[in-house]
């Protein structure tokens, strides 16, 4: 053996125990580095999760089908609804006609 390190005869190779102790260190710094990050990305993350969830934007708003039967419609009643769906969240309306009834026809003509 000599002194300073150690040798392997199975490979031999020389183990200098400086450079042993050197490359360790520069690894477990790597990881230190590497955690405080991932630390760091998980800590704005939660943050911005947290934000989120308390005010959504806009776009995430949920969106509803409005159906509108044979006509029955009318400007108030819209305005109404319209204010109803406002308060509540709802985002976006897709409106469509719905004839079933030929016998009650609404005034509106669409």
């Amino acid at each position: 053996m000599q002194s300073g390190g150690c040798t392997s005869s199975e490979v031999g190779i020389l183990y200098d125990s400086t450079v042993c102790c050197g490359i360790i260190y520069r690894i477990s710094y790597c990881w230190i580095v590497a955690l405080l990050c991932f630390g760091l990305c998980v800590s704005v993350f939660s943050d911005s999760l947290d934000n989120g969830f308390a005010e959504p934007p806009r776009s995430t708003a949920p969106a509803v089908f409005w159906y509108w039967v044979s006509g029955n419609i009318s400007e108030e009643g819209i305005t109404k609804d319209l204010e109803a769906m406002a308060s509540v969240g709802i985002g976006e309306a897709f409106i469509a006609n719905v004839d079933v009834n030929l016998d009650h026809r609404g005034d509106v003509e669409i």
